[in-house]
C-alpha cells in the first residue's frame, strides 16, 4: 500500500504538472490501474491452490516490473497512451494478488474470535503505509523535481520497484515458516496453543470449551528448553 500510495500521487503531479493533463483525464489514466486491482481481487481465487501460495511473493514482483517500465518509458517525457495502459492495468492486478491473497491468508493463522483483531490490524497497517508511502516516495519525487519531472518520476519508481523486491523477499521468508491455523483438534475440543518442535512439526494443546473436559491423558509428553512437559489432550 505505501509504494500504490506514493506512485498515485507522484503519477498524478507528473501528468497533471508536467505533461499538462487535466484531472479528469489523470484520473482517466489511473482508472486502468484500479480496473486491473478490481479484476485480479475478484478472480484471484479461481487459481490453482499452489499458484494462490505464491501470489503474496510473485505479485510484488510484478507490481515492482510494471512500475520500473512505465518509469523508464514516462523518462523520455511523453505519455503513450496505448502502451502505459496496458503496464498500468498490469500493474494494478499485481497488486491485488500481493495484497488479496495475503490479506486471506492472514485469516487462516488465526482464531474465529480474532478475526475482528486482524480486520483492524489489516485496516491499520494499510492506512499507515499508505501515509509513509505519501511522505517518502513524493519527497523523493520533489526533491528531484528540479532536473525534470520526468527524471523525477523515473527516480521515484525504481525507489518503489526495489521496495517491493525487499518486499517480495519478505514474503518468502515468512512464507517458508508459515502454518495455518487449520484447527489439528476433534470437533467438541479447542486449540489451546502451539509450538513447534522442531521445524516444520507442530505440537496443539486441546481443552474442551467451558472448561468442562474429561480425564486428560499423557501423550507424549513434550519438553523443551525452558518448557515443562505438559498435558495434552487426546485428539
Amino acid at each position: 500500500m505505501a509504494c500504490y500510495a506514493g506512485f498515485l500521487v507522484s503519477l498524478t503531479l507528473h501528468l497533471q504538472g508536467s505533461l499538462g493533463f487535466s484531472p479528469f483525464e489523470a484520473g482517466l489514466i489511473f482508472a486502468a490501474y484500479a480496473s486491473g486491482f478490481a479484476a485480479a481481487s475478484l478472480t484471484w481465487t479461481r487459481a490453482g491452490a499452489t499458484v494462490r501460495d505464491r501470489l503474496p511473493i510473485a505479485g510484488p514482483l510484478m507490481m515492482a516490473t510494471s512500475l520500473l517500465v512505465v518509469g523508464l518509458i514516462a523518462r523520455g517525457g511523453g505519455w503513450p497512451v496505448a502502451l502505459m495502459t496496458p503496464l498500468l492495468l498490469f500493474g494494478g492486478a499485481a497488486h491485488a494478488c500481493a495484497f488479496t491473497p495475503l490479506a486471506a491468508r492472514l485469516t487462516t493463522a488465526v482464531r474465529t474470535e480474532q478475526a475482528a483483531d486482524l480486520s483492524g490490524l489489516v485496516l491499520t497497517a494499510s492506512l499507515v503505509g499508505q501515509v509513509v508511502g505519501v511522505a517518502v516516495f513524493v519527497g523523493i519525487y520533489l526533491s528531484a523535481v528540479p532536473q525534470g519531472s520526468a527524471h523525477a518520476f523515473a527516480l521515484t519508481t525504481a525507489a518503489q520497484g526495489v521496495v517491493l523486491v525487499v518486499v517480495a523477499g519478505c514474503a518468502y521468508l515468512a512464507q517458508e515458516g508459515f502454518t495455518p491455523l487449520t484447527t489439528p483438534c476433534r470437533a467438541d475440543r479447542e486449540v489451546t496453543y502451539c509450538v513447534r518442535v522442531p521445524e516444520p512439526r507442530r505440537v496443539c494443546l486441546c481443552s474442551q470449551p467451558q472448561a468442562q473436559s474429561p480425564a486428560a491423558r499423557i501423550s507424549s509428553p513434550l519438553t523443551l528448553p525452558g518448557l515443562p512437559p505438559r498435558r495434552e489432550e487426546a485428539l
